[in-house]
């Protein structure tokens, strides 16, 4: 059975920091890219560091329920078996990590994830938070 994210429209308080949060992780000042000189933040490049996640195929639960797998490439990507195969990007701060989808069902919805890792980076420690503000859906996830 696939998941789907859909509720009401009604933005909340918990939704706009979730974004804030994961657009923070995912475009200002993450310790996952090294810059070298030049440009308004001093990088001409950026080059992906080791991130705190291990690269690989997880299981993981939206809601608390099964979700099917979601597989983390090296390359900060993803592809999910969620909702006709989501696909995007992540990004890690420390241990914790935020994902953006940009490819699937759910690429329109503006989703984006934020959580915590344990310390071997192989499954979160407890239920991170999505939103997809497009659809007005707010929810929990975990990878194991």
């Amino acid at each position: 059975m696939a998941t789907t994210f859909s509720a009401s429209l009604r933005p909340t308080r918990l939704r706009i920091l979730l974004i804030a949060l994961a657009v923070a992780l995912l475009l200002g000042g993450s310790s996952s890219f090294a810059a070298s000189s030049g440009g308004a933040f001093g990088h001409t490049s950026a080059q992906p560091l080791s991130a705190t996640l291990v690269p690989g195929t997880y299981t993981w639960t939206v809601n608390g329920n099964p979700a099917g797998t979601i597989t983390f490439a090296a390359a900060n990507t993803f592809t999910s078996t969620v909702s006709g195969n989501d696909s995007g990007s992540w990004v890690t701060l420390g241990r914790k990590i935020a994902m953006a989808l940009n490819g699937g069902n759910d690429a329109v919805g503006g989703c984006v994830f934020v959580g915590k890792l344990n310390t071997t980076g192989t499954a979160t420690i407890s239920p991170g938070n999505w939103a997809c503000p497009g659809f007005g859906t707010t929810g929990t996830w975990a990878i194991s």
